[in-house]
């Protein structure tokens, strides 16, 4: 019985400490989604794209040392720059951890979508003129 409890504690010890040890992209993707839960439902439908900008900047920030180190590795600054440049890398990877993990963030990409496609449109009654 204690060696089945010993390894009980074993894999939840293990488990735990995986879960703790976050990806950069998951960090500064935790960070975002704490500032969007803390925004207003009616403020991100007016103001989508703003608030995204803002949480993500102030994410970055909250982060910017484990940011630095980790693009501090050569190989990971040319992975990304090589890409879409350091910054547009994290952002997009971002986003894609958000997607998974934040529904306040749904609603952002929700709302922003809705504002492009009214910019399409007012875009195709200027030119119909």
């Amino acid at each position: 019985m204690k060696k089945l409890g010993l390894i009980l504690l074993l894999v939840i010890g293990i488990t735990s400490l995986s879960k703790a040890q976050l990806s950069l992209e998951e960090q500064v993707a935790d960070s975002a989604c704490v500032c969007l839960n803390n925004v207003d439902t009616a403020q991100i439908i007016k103001f989508s794209n703003a608030i995204k900008m803002q949480c993500f900047s102030e994410a970055v920030a909250k982060n910017e040392v484990a940011i630095r180190k980790n693009y501090e590795t050569e190989k990971r600054r040319e992975e990304d720059a090589a890409k879409v440049g350091i910054g547009g890398s994290l952002l997009i990877k971002v986003e894609n951890e958000l997607a998974k993990s934040c529904e306040k963030y749904a609603l952002v990409t929700k709302y922003q979508q809705s504002y492009r496609e009214s910019s399409k449109a007012a875009e195709k009654m200027g030119e119909k003129k």
